[in-house]
């Protein structure tokens, strides 16, 4: 289950790094049924860049724990 998790986190975060096209649709899309009009700036990329990498490296440490988990017992 842990390895499922990982590698879940890790495809949702390379996707928000390389498939910002993808996910800005999705945010306006939403912000419209609200009712609200966004723009997208540098810093939504920045955000959406970090945000990417932060996913990934949750993924990735989910799959070293789980290696290590497996190995000590």
């Amino acid at each position: 289950m842990i390895i499922l998790a990982g590698l879940v986190l890790i495809a949702t975060g390379l996707s928000r790094i390389y498939l910002k096209d993808l996910w800005w649709f999705d945010a306006m899309v939403l912000q419209r049924a609200f009712g609200q009009t966004i723009e997208r700036t540098d810093a939504w990329d920045r955000m959406q860049d970090r945000l990417g990498l932060v996913l990934t490296a949750c993924g990735v440490f989910l799959l070293i724990y789980n290696a290590l988990l497996v190995q000590l017992f």
